[in-house]
């Protein structure tokens, strides 16, 4: 015969396990609902970040044009208004050049504000003071960019950003 005292049900071991999973479920599903306002911000610092050590690579490593301004010692640059910013060469605004990973000359910031600012790079990498790197006057103070909540600094007289 068949034992009736057995009663039916779920043990312990069997509830917690069901509960830590329904956890971990939970906490996955909460992560990917949150906002990634703040992953987006870094990531196009760093990405400005590298564009600046690009524009300051290309500074160093370019012979000096001869169509570009007499009073020109700043092959590259990057000018950078409140929702965007391009990398030019020469000394002039005008003359822009698509930066790696972008398909346009001019790289628009969506939902970010930029501190607009204008950065020139000498044949030694040093920021200049003004567009064209005139007298070589390298800058005497490091130069500070704000992207959304994230800072950039470019160290005066080598350039650095860290």
């Amino acid at each position: 015969m068949h034992d009736q005292t057995k009663e039916k049900g779920f043990t312990l071991v069997e509830i917690i396990a069901v509960l830590v999973i329904i956890g971990i479920v939970a906490a996955y599903a909460g992560l990917r609902m949150t906002s990634t306002a703040d992953v987006n911000n870094k990531a196009m610092a760093e990405a400005l970040k590298s564009h600046i050590r690009f524009a300051q690579m290309k500074a160093m490593n370019t012979e000096p044009d001869p169509s570009a301004p007499s009073n020109c010692n700043a092959s590259c640059g990057i000018s950078m208004s409140a929702n965007s910013y391009f990398m030019f060469r020469n000394c002039q605004l005008n003359d822009k050049v698509i930066l790696p990973g972008s398909e346009t000359d001019v790289v628009s910031l969506k939902n970010l504000t930029l501190s607009p600012a204008t950065v020139a790079f000498d044949r030694y990498g040093r920021p200049c003071d003004n567009l064209n790197c005139a007298g070589l006057t390298p800058s005497t103070a490091n130069t500070t960019i704000t992207l959304g909540t994230e800072t950039i600094t470019i160290t005066k007289n080598t350039g650095f950003v860290p």
